[in-house]
């Protein structure tokens, strides 16, 4: 992958770096809600790549940091694998914002139970009162 230079990714110096998966791990993705960086939309206001429009608004601070998030490596399927992992259960499609996406998950962190993203985006479960209700049991409510 070579280094990582501060011209390149200054502005975004101490945000995380996500792991994206285990195929090409020698590639940089970035993933924001940023419209006019003119990435590729990936979902209903979401979008991979587009930095290098938007990287000079992010350097003077015109577009926050808090915006993207960077991610090493990717997971990637053969054709009809995902379908068919969808259709045996193996995951949960869901239509979450893509602010809940992009929420930083680091700066509030505290040492005890946090609650994990996966219980969050239970929340965007159309219908399944079942999962929902797996979910409030195993996670009690933050008070």
């Amino acid at each position: 992958m070579g280094d990582v230079s501060m011209e390149e990714y200054g502005p975004c110096a101490i945000s995380p770096l996500w792991l994206g998966g285990t195929a090409k791990q020698n590639s940089l993705y970035v993933v924001h809600d940023v419209s006019e960086a003119e990435g590729s939309e990936i979902s209903s206001g979401l979008f991979l790549g587009g930095w290098e429009r938007i990287k000079p608004k992010v350097g003077d601070s015109t577009v926050s940091d808090a915006r993207f998030k960077f991610f090493l490596g990717s997971t990637e399927w053969a054709a009809g694998q995902l379908e068919e992992e969808l259709k045996a259960g193996a995951w949960l499609a869901l239509d979450a914002p893509p602010s809940v996406v992009i929420k930083d998950r680091v700066a509030g962190w505290r040492p005890g139970k946090p609650k994990p993203v996966w219980a969050e985006m239970m929340n965007y479960v159309q219908d399944d009162a079942a999962v929902r209700r797996l979910v409030d049991k195993i996670y009690q409510p933050e008070e």
